[in-house]
């Protein structure tokens, strides 16, 4: 049983919950408004408080946070605060962050303990009714690296990429003790900041590198698959500069598929699927064990498929559907024509898609692929058709090389021969 440390005493009799020391806060570790609420001092909330400090989910909570597991889980905001267990700082304080406003700054501000006040006033900062305060000293632990993350996005979106990327640097130091998992996330900024010109790619990966040996091993993290997935990617990008990067590169994805179950993140298991199909699919086939990486990759494909939700992500979704059908043209099989088929339905879903959303090129694309998989078929009237608008469509955007293709390929069809390569997007 939980023993709560207790002062003062509210209209029923009850004693108020005193928080947890600021430093023992998860703050940070959840996304707004769950990872700025404050946690009680208890046995059960300590316990729960460090283990979501490393990026642990636990499944069960104790009574007294039950209103943290229900920000969590996405409930509505004013919903929770209107079941907060206690009245005084605490209870105050959370009903600032969850539904804000000028009368729940002045009561938080009111009873709030010193250690307290800097975060206060940045509750009020990001609920739009405060400005940044930077207090001097800086907070040490989590509060003072949000604190310096904020002015960082600051900094940045004024085009002060150095600065921002000083602070960030500063804001990983003070978390990565206290908040392995805060100090992470923001590994993933600094990253990006680093991409955006700062210091180049190379350094963007140290970063990512740096936010994945922060949380490793500490139980199942969704950041974990999110920084590996942007790890892999970015290696993925640069493999023609840096060709021994490739195991790099497949690591981070087969990590990222690893990290992100299907029913936890399907997003992220999705695209990790994907990109490391494509990564399969654009390596040298002389073997047979090479041919076994493409049979892996189709059913890389077929994951990310199923994963991606037109509904939630239509982009990625077509994406997958897209480089799927690519995939199963030429995939190694004793039932080659009905792969082929298949792919020309998905293209054809594609097309459709594409079609309805005005996107015109990828229209043509799908339309050019999709005429190269008749012609495998020896659909060639069909075939012809759908080559010839796809060509309409590249020559009427100046796009030379896509066009070319397609006059290539219709000539293979007149002379009686189909083409051997579908276009990749």
């Amino acid at each position: 049983m939980s023993m709560a440390k207790e002062v003062g005493v509210n209209g029923t009799g009850r004693g108020h919950l005193v928080p947890l020391p600021v430093g023992e806060q998860p703050l940070g570790a959840e996304p707004f408004p769950a990872g700025l609420l404050l946690l009680p001092d208890t046995e059960g909330c300590r316990r729960l408080a460090a283990a979501l400090r490393c990026g642990s989910r636990p499944l069960d909570f104790p009574p007294e946070a039950s209103y943290y597991a229900d920000a969590m889980a996405g409930c509505v905001a004013s919903d929770v605060a209107s079941a907060l267990p206690d009245e005084g700082f605490i209870a105050d304080y959370n009903r600032l962050v969850l539904v804000g406003g000028s009368a729940a700054l002045a009561a938080a501000r009111s009873g709030s303990p010193a250690e307290y006040a800097p975060l206060v006033e940045f509750a009020a900062y990001l609920g739009g009714i405060g400005e940044l305060q930077v207090p001097d000293p800086m907070p040490p632990g989590a509060l003072g690296a949000l604190i310096a993350s904020a002015l960082s996005a600051e900094l940045a979106t004024n085009g002060e990429r150095g600065e921002a990327l000083a602070l960030l640097i500063d804001a990983i130091g003070r978390a990565s003790s206290s908040s392995p998992l805060l100090a992470a996330g923001l590994c993933g900024d600094a990253a990006s900041l680093h991409l955006a010109g700062e210091g180049g790619w190379q350094a963007g990966l140290t970063q990512l590198d740096a936010g994945i040996a922060l949380i490793e091993g500490g139980g199942e993290v969704p950041l974990l698959a999110e920084l590996h997935l942007a790890a892999g990617v970015l290696v993925h990008e640069h493999l023609e500069e840096r060709p021994e990067l490739l195991q790099a590169a497949v690591t981070h994805y087969l990590a990222a598929c690893r990290e992100s179950p299907f029913g936890t993140d399907r997003r992220v298991f999705g695209l990790a699927h994907m990109h490391l199909a494509l990564l399969y699919l654009a390596m040298p086939m002389a073997t047979a064990s090479d041919q076994l990486r493409y049979g892996v990759a189709v059913s890389s494909l077929k994951k990310a498929v199923e994963a991606l939700d037109p509904a939630l992500y239509r982009e990625e979704s077509l994406q997958a559907r897209f480089n799927l059908a690519n995939a199963l043209v030429y995939a190694p099989s004793s039932v080659q024509g009905d792969n082929i088929v298949e792919a020309t339905e998905i293209y054809e879903e594609v097309a459709l898609a594409r079609r309805e959303s005005g996107d015109a090129v990828g229209y043509a694309r799908a339309c050019a692929n999709q005429g190269n998989a008749l012609a495998h078929l020896g659909i060639f009237d069909h075939a012809r058709s759908r080559m010839e608008e796809a060509m309409a469509i590249f020559s009427a955007r100046g796009m030379t090389v896509e066009r070319d293709a397609m006059l290539e390929a219709l000539a293979e069809i007149g002379a009686g021969t189909i083409a051997q390569a579908a276009e990749h997007g």
